[in-house]
């Protein structure tokens, strides 16, 4: 349950950031803050009915309203949608300009894990499962980040979906939040729950070596974050 928490209140942080830096971004490009909004609503027109039914809601209705649907700037797009929904967004952004300093195929590992933490799913059920795909790019911030870890170690650990995600969180945090401040706080938080109360419940998990194994890569990580 701590895990989850701290996943979930990470995510904000990371999604807001991200918006910032978005915002920031079109303003320096100087891109038209409707026509971009506009330009995305032909490969989302489900997105855009969900935004019209939203106008109704007590919660976003008085800031919708202040606009035509679906002629929004896109600070008030950002706004309104979901987190997947701007998960996508951030994807077409990319493509289309650029991603600055975090991949969108990142944020989509940073997605899969809070979405399992909001639907409160187990987030460390399955660490002996080593069937997936490493991302390249996080094989290379990994590598870059720890000296003494071979190559092959780190693919053979981000193998594992859960392992990976929870990871490219970690770098999104370091990577995505420019707030010193805000950055130490959230790494703070996870290093006393790592240092803390997982091991003071150790012996639990003394039977599986694969949970052991994960929370050591982990640590290393967190560790070296730590500003």
């Amino acid at each position: 349950m701590y895990l989850k928490r701290w996943i979930l209140s990470t995510s904000l942080s990371v999604e807001h950031a991200l918006k910032v830096s978005l915002l920031k971004d079109i303003q320096e490009r100087g891109v038209d803050e409707y026509e971009i909004v506009s330009d995305y609503r032909h490969s989302s027109e489900k997105l855009f009915k969900e935004i019209e039914n939203r106008r109704k809601t007590v919660y976003v209705r008085k800031l919708l309203k202040k606009f035509e649907h679906p002629n929004y700037p896109v600070w008030v797009f950002l706004e309104v949608i979901s987190f997947g929904a701007f998960v996508n967004f951030y994807r077409y952004y990319c493509q289309k300009y650029s991603c600055g300093e975090f991949e969108y195929e990142l944020l989509y590992k940073v997605k899969n894990i809070r979405n399992a933490a909001a639907h409160n799913n187990c987030v460390i059920h399955d660490l002996v499962n080593k069937r997936g795909y490493f991302h390249e790019n996080l094989a290379d911030r990994l590598e870059n980040l720890l000296d003494d870890i071979k190559r092959k170690t780190i693919q053979n650990r981000l193998k594992n979906n859960s392992v990976q995600d929870f990871i490219a969180l970690l770098i999104a945090v370091d990577v995505v939040i420019k707030s010193n401040d805000l950055k130490r706080h959230l790494l703070e938080e996870i290093k006393e729950l790592f240092d803390g109360r997982m091991v003071r419940d150790a012996y639990l998990y003394k039977s599986s070596p694969s949970l052991c194994q994960m929370y050591d890569f982990c640590k290393i990580i967190i560790d070296k974050l730590q500003i």
